[in-house]
C-alpha cells in the first residue's frame, strides 16, 4: 500500500492520465507498474494504489466517452480491441496448422504509434518529472510488452501451444494497422522538411518507404522537444478509430534434412536444369529426393546443398553423396524416423535413377559439416576410358607406371564447360592414388583408372587435357590423345551425416 502523500501524488497522475485519455493499463504503465499480475487484474491492482476507503474509482471521467479509444496504446491493451485481435490471431494460426510446441509473438507497430510514444513521453516528462532524471522511455514499460504479458496466455490456450519469448523456432508476427496513420504522420515533413525533401528525390533509396519506424524512431530522439511542439500536439489527441489487425504472418524457422543419395542414371541433372526459362530435363535429383520431403514437412520452398556435385552423365555410386534440403518455413517439424524410411522405399519403388539412405533431421549447426575443409576431403572415381587416333593404341607400360607418380599435383584452370558459371582462375588440385584396370570390353584401346582425388579435381579434364588448361593430363603422361567414355563417383570420403542404425528403428528399411 502506498503511502497517504504518494498515494495523493499518484492519484493526481492517475486522473490526468485518465483526462488526456489513456487506458487504465496504459494508465499502469506510466505510474510505473511492472507486474504481470497488475496488468492482468488492472481494476485490483489500481484499488490497491488509490483507494484506501474501498471506494470503486470511476472507470471514465467525465469528460471523456465511455467508447474512448485510448491515446497511448490506441485501443490494444482495451479490451474490445485486444479480444478480437486475439481472435483473428487464433484463427489464422490454427488454419495454419503448425505441429510444433512452442511459440513466439511480435508485433509491428504503424510509423504513428512511434509519434504518439514520443509525444507521451514528452509530456510525462514535463508534467511528472522522475527525481532521477531518468527519461520516460526507459521508465515504464512498452505498450508491447504489456500486451505480450495478457495476450500471450490466450494466445496459448488458444493455438494449444507453449509461450516462450526467448529461444523459440516458431514465431507470429501480428501487423497493426491505423486508417488514419499517414495523415497522422504528415507532420513529419514539416518538422523535418529539409531531410524528407532530400529523400523524396532519392527514389532509389527510399521508393518503397519515405518514413520508415525506424528512420522515424532514430529523428525523433534528435528532435529538440521544443521544435517537436510545433508541429504536433503534446499530449497527442484522442483518436477517431483503433488499431487494427492487418495480418497474422506465422513463420517457422528451417528445418533442415540430410541423408545420402545415390544415381544410378547417366541422363539426370543433379538440380533442375533451366535455360532461358525452359527445361532441358524431365526431372532432377533434387526433385526425386526433396520433393516428397516437402510434402511431409507442408513447407514452403526449400533450398537444397551438398557435398559437391556430379555431372548429368556421372553416376554416384558407393555410400552416396551426403546432401541436405533447407525446408523453409515447415508446418510440420516433428517427422519420424518410419516417415523417413518410408520416403527412402517410396524412391526405391518408384523409380530405378537415384536411391536415398540415412536420411533424419540435423541442426543448422550440423548442416556447416558438409561445407567444413571442402577442399581436403578425398573422392574416389572409375573413369572408363581410350586412347584417340586410328594407329593409337594403350602404352601399358607408361599406364602401369603411373601409380608411381602420385601424388600428381594438377594446375587446372576453369574448364571450357563450366566458364559460363564458375570465374575464371587456376586451381591446384592433388591426386593421391590411381590404379590401372583392364576394361571388361572388346575395345582394345579402353582402360579404367581408379583414382583417389582431392575434392574439386576436374576428371574429365585430367584424362584429356581440355586443350592444355589442366596440366600434367593423362594426355601429357601418356603422350597421346586420350578421351573419357563414362565417369563413376565411387565414393565421397565424408562421415556425415551419422548412418542410421536401421535395425533400431520401428520398421526395417528394405534394400
Amino acid at each position: 500500500m502506498d503511502a497517504p502523500s504518494e498515494s495523493k501524488s499518484l492519484k493526481e497522475i492517475y486522473q490526468q492520465l485518465r483526462e488526456i485519455g489513456c487506458c487504465k493499463l496504459c494508465c499502469l504503465r506510466y505510474l510505473g507498474e511492472r507486474s504481470q499480475h497488475a496488468f492482468q487484474n488492472p481494476d485490483a491492482a489500481l484499488q490497491m494504489k488509490f483507494l484506501t476507503d474501498g471506494a470503486e474509482i470511476p472507470e471514465n471521467p467525465s469528460k471523456l466517452k465511455k467508447s474512448n479509444v485510448c491515446t497511448a496504446c490506441m485501443g490494444l491493451l482495451q479490451e474490445t480491441v485486444r479480444d478480437t485481435f486475439i481472435e483473428k490471431i487464433v484463427t489464422d494460426v490454427n488454419a495454419a496448422d503448425y505441429d510444433c510446441k512452442e511459440f513466439s509473438c511480435a508485433l509491428s507497430m504503424p510509423v504513428s504509434f512511434s509519434l504518439r510514444t514520443h509525444s507521451l513521453n514528452l509530456y510525462i516528462d514535463e508534467v511528472f518529472p522522475d527525481d532521477k532524471d531518468e527519461p520516460a522511455e526507459l521508465r515504464f514499460m512498452s505498450v508491447k510488452e504489456v500486451w505480450k504479458w495478457i495476450a500471450a496466455p490466450l494466445l496459448a490456450k488458444g493455438i494449444c501451444k507453449t509461450f516462450n519469448p526467448k529461444d523459440c523456432d516458431f514465431s507470429i508476427t501480428i501487423s497493426i494497422g491505423y486508417e488514419e496513420d499517414e495523415k497522422e504522420c504528415n507532420c513529419l515533413m514539416d518538422m523535418h522538411k529539409e531531410i524528407y525533401e532530400m529523400r523524396k528525390q532519392q527514389t532509389r533509396k527510399f521508393k518503397d518507404c519515405v518514413l520508415s519506424r525506424k528512420s522515424v524512431e532514430s529523428l525523433l530522439i534528435s528532435t529538440d522537444p521544443s521544435h517537436f511542439r510545433k508541429f504536433y500536439p503534446t499530449p497527442p489527441n484522442i483518436p477517431n478509430t483503433p488499431f487494427v489487425c492487418s495480418s497474422v504472418i506465422p513463420l517457422h524457422n528451417s528445418l533442415f534434412i540430410a541423408g545420402r543419395y545415390n544415381k544410378y542414371s547417366r541422363k539426370l541433372s543433379q538440380t533442375p536444369w533451366l535455360i532461358d526459362g525452359k527445361r532441358l530435363m524431365e526431372t532432377s535429383v533434387q526433385e526425386l529426393l526433396c520433393n516428397p520431403i516437402v510434402e511431409l514437412a507442408k513447407a514452403e520452398d526449400l533450398r537444397f546443398a551438398s557435398s559437391g556435385r556430379e555431372d548429368v552423365d556421372v553416376r554416384m555410386l558407393g555410400k552416396g553423396r551426403p546432401f541436405f534440403c533447407e525446408l523453409i518455413n515447415p508446418h510440420r517439424v516433428h517427422l519420424l524416423p518410419s516417415e523417413f524410411r518410408k520416403i527412402e522405399n517410396t524412391i526405391l519403388s518408384t523409380t530405378k535413377d537415384i536411391a536415398a539412405r540415412h536420411l533424419q533431421i540435423v541442426s543448422k549447426d550440423q548442416v556447416s559439416q558438409i561445407k567444413t575443409g571442402e577442399e581436403e576431403k578425398i573422392k574416389l572415381y572409375c573413369a572408363y576410358c581410350i586412347v584417340s587416333g586410328e594407329k593409337a593404341c594403350v602404352d601399358w607400360e607408361k599406364l602401369e607406371s603411373l601409380p608411381s607418380k602420385c601424388p600428381i599435383v594438377l594446375q587446372q584452370k576453369t574448364p571450357i564447360r563450366v566458364l559460363h558459371r564458375r570465374s575464371l582462375a587456376t586451381r591446384e588440385r592433388t591426386i593421391f592414388r590411381l590404379e590401372v584396370c583392364k576394361a571388361e570390353t572388346n575395345e582394345p584401346k579402353a582402360f579404367v583408372l581408379k583414382m583417389a582425388t582431392q575434392a574439386g579435381t576436374y576428371i574429365k579434364e585430367f584424362v584429356h587435357g581440355d586443350f592444355g588448361r589442366t596440366t600434367p593430363s593423362l594426355r601429357d603422361l601418356l603422350g597421346t590423345d586420350v578421351d573419357i567414355l563414362a565417369l563413376d563417383v565411387m565414393d565421397i570420403e565424408l562421415d556425415w551425416p551419422p548412418e542410421v542404425n536401421y535395425n533400431e528403428e520401428t520398421g526395417v528399411k528394405v534394400l
